[in-house]
């Protein structure tokens, strides 16, 4: 959940707000209430730190292709129905198409595909 909400929270580094016509803060300018990053916000909204927070979104797309190429639901996955660390899901998740497949199927005899 944390890895989803960030995913869709957070810019691109360096991406600008507004319009052509807004205005960049100077970078010199003091701030005494410097906005905090996405993933800073959601860790303290969550009581983790960052680095948990962008390792959630890491997982949370490699959930996403592997449940987007295997026609798996992405909750089925996280059920703990197949029997695989976070680490294996994100291996898996970079595999080929069949490949995925192929391995869900041996995590978990009762799928066809």
């Amino acid at each position: 959940m944390l890895g989803k909400r960030y995913g869709k929270e957070k810019k691109t580094i360096g991406e600008h707000t507004g319009n052509q016509h807004t205005k960049k803060v100077e970078e010199d300018h003091f701030d005494p209430f410097p906005k905090l990053t996405t993933a800073e916000k959601i860790a303290e909204q969550a009581k983790v730190g960052t680095a948990t927070v962008k390792r959630a979104e890491k997982f949370a797309k490699a959930v996403d292709i592997i449940a987007e190429n295997t026609g798996i639901a992405s909750q089925h996955l996280l059920s703990g129905n197949i029997k695989a660390t976070k680490k294996d899901i994100q291996t898996i998740s970079m595999a080929s198409h069949e490949k995925q497949k192929e391995i869900i199927a041996k995590l978990e005899p009762g799928i066809t595909f």
